[in-house]
């Protein structure tokens, strides 16, 4: 069932972009690419060696090429077979499927969430701000907006920021990685939870993570630009970092010729060309 939710949601989310996409060379040319690496057997080229698993390279892919057009059939039948049902697995299935929520997916994921609100790796396990976010933005993409679960989640990220506005802990590797996801989720949630403080320190820690207006990394630059761009309407606090972005893609459409690395900042081209209408005040 995942698997056709993934093929068909990934042609519906084809038509209202692909006219736009046309004229963007930079997205066409990384979508290109992509979608060379997906082999028939659904696994994917330079998974192995990529900065990220391949569960999440798998996943992160079949997000955003259903974004620029169609999952290919391969790479849906591979995640339908994919054994391994941890919750930030369960949370990236359901954002690389469909606005549709699965109830099985939505359910697992809520019967894992702890007495903090948040969720760990599986039932049991202690809640972790990653997890979390992804089980709000796949909340969010299922169409799940409000709520006990999706309320219990937004006060255990809320707990877990940091004085300065950021998220993650000191020694955090890409800590704008980390900021940049519990942004995404927090601004998600907007128009449902007074969260709006938090937002505005997380902007500005995020902001002051950048040297000279960019980031350190490509990968840090690509969440950092999607967040900035979900959670508010100023452009300038992330131009010169989408300039750098754009810059860093190599000739044959891939950044650092990694899959991983090339969807996430595949999905923060397109959102800095069609940035959502900024998140209002919940009550």
């Amino acid at each position: 069932m995942l698997r056709n939710w993934l093929v068909m949601a990934a042609i519906c989310l084809g038509i209202g972009f692909a006219p736009n996409l046309r004229a963007q060379t930079d997205i066409q040319r990384a979508d290109a690419w992509l979608r060379a690496q997906v082999q028939a057997n659904g696994s994917v080229a330079g998974e192995t060696s990529s900065l990220a698993n391949a569960t999440q390279v798998r996943t992160e892919l079949a997000r955003v090429l259903g974004e620029t057009g169609s999952v290919p059939p391969a790479l849906a039948t591979a995640l339908e077979g994919q054994l391994d049902r941890n919750s930030e697995y369960l949370a990236r299935l359901l954002l690389a499927a469909s606005n549709s929520a699965s109830t099985a997916e939505v359910n697992a994921l809520k019967a894992r969430q702890n007495a903090d609100g948040g969720i760990g790796a599986a039932a049991g396990y202690t809640s972790n701000l990653t997890d979390t976010a992804f089980m709000l933005l796949a909340f969010r993409k299922a169409g799940i907006t409000a709520g006990v679960a999706q309320q219990g989640a937004v006060t255990y990220l809320l707990a877990k920021q940091n004085a300065d506005g950021s998220f993650g802990q000191a020694e955090t590797v890409r800590k704008a990685v980390a900021t940049g996801l519990a942004l995404e989720a927090l601004a998600a949630y907007a128009a449902n939870f007074a969260n709006q403080n938090a937002i505005a320190r997380a902007r500005a820690a995020l902001i002051a993570m950048q040297d000279g207006g960019v980031y350190t990394d490509t990968l840090s630059a690509a969440h950092a630009i999607i967040a900035l761009v979900s959670s508010g309407p100023d452009p300038s606090a992330y131009a010169q970092a989408l300039s750098a972005l754009k810059s860093a893609q190599r000739t044959d459409g891939s950044w650092a010729g990694d899959v991983y690395v090339t969807a996430v900042a595949l999905r923060a081209l397109i959102i800095a060309g069609h940035p959502p209408s900024p998140p209002t005040t919940g009550s």
